[in-house]
């Protein structure tokens, strides 16, 4: 997914919540690749990756409770400014 959007190419990531656990780890790692990759001249922009969190706006009703894990939102949030793109943040959150 990560080299999809170093062609150029925007990616859309699906998951369900009890597994964005892996995925923010790759998250956080492909950030801090983001933040070096822009001090390098040669490298030219990248696009996005958006992740949807599919767990969190569909009923739960046979594991809702058991399968909640919040470390991925909780992960985006405490990014540096300076690791996400300008001007693309986007929270959704329905209640």
């Amino acid at each position: 997914m990560q080299g999809y959007t170093l062609t150029g190419r925007t990616a859309l990531s699906p998951s369900y919540e009890s597994f964005l656990g892996i995925i923010h780890t790759m998250m956080v790692q492909y950030a801090k690749f983001i933040k070096i990759a822009r001090e390098v001249k040669w490298r030219g922009d990248h696009s996005s990756i958006n992740y949807i969190d599919a767990s969190t706006w569909t009923r739960q009703e046979h594991n809702g409770f058991s399968h909640q894990n919040p470390l991925f939102i909780g992960a985006v949030l405490n990014l540096k400014p300076c690791l996400t793109p300008e001007l693309c943040h986007t929270l959704c959150v329905r209640m």
